[in-house]
């Protein structure tokens, strides 16, 4: 009966902490934010999404940013992407955003986050103060490749040289 005890208590200590496998890692991979940016024609900038050697399981949030040709003025689409507990990704989208330092203002939230808190969190925020709400778009379904997840933002991109930048984030 004791042995029985100890169990749950210990198992209730941990959901009701707040500590979780998701929580640790996302602390762990707060701490080891990655960009990547491509610049290039559509199908040069594809190619180097293709040969990404990242696991996209791996991560719980990421955010993709393709800016179209300068001429006009920027235009941004954005897209922030969350691993759901099936490990399927729900995606929020921002297009043809206009924020001029939206990259200086998401470096800054990571820099400021110093990896010891969800990083994800932090950038969702500066989005949602910049952009607004965004909308909902289509989930990805596991398995999820690179290719999958941002091949879709580039192809979409006008002008013939574009810029996407990837944050993994936690």
């Amino acid at each position: 009966m004791k042995k029985n005890t100890l169990i749950v208590t210990v198992t209730a200590a941990a959901l009701f902490s707040g500590v979780s496998v998701y929580g640790q890692k996302c602390t762990k991979n707060s701490a080891s934010v990655e960009v990547h940016t491509y610049y290039g024609s559509k199908e040069i900038v594809a190619e180097k999404i293709d040969k990404m050697p990242e696991d996209l399981s791996d991560r719980r949030v990421f955010l993709q940013t393709t800016q179209s040709g300068r001429a006009d003025g920027v235009k941004t689409d954005v897209k922030m992407f969350e691993k759901q507990d099936d490990g399927s990704f729900v995606i929020k989208q921002w297009t043809k955003a206009t924020a001029r330092d939206l990259f200086d203002k998401l470096d800054n939230a990571i820099i400021k986050n110093k990896g010891t808190n969800c990083v994800g969190k932090a950038m969702e925020a500066v989005l949602s103060k910049m952009l607004g709400k965004g909308k909902s778009v289509t989930p990805l379904t596991p398995p999820t490749s690179p290719k999958d997840a941002f091949g879709p933002s580039v192809q979409d991109a006008s002008g013939d040289f574009i810029r996407t930048i990837i944050i993994f984030g936690c």
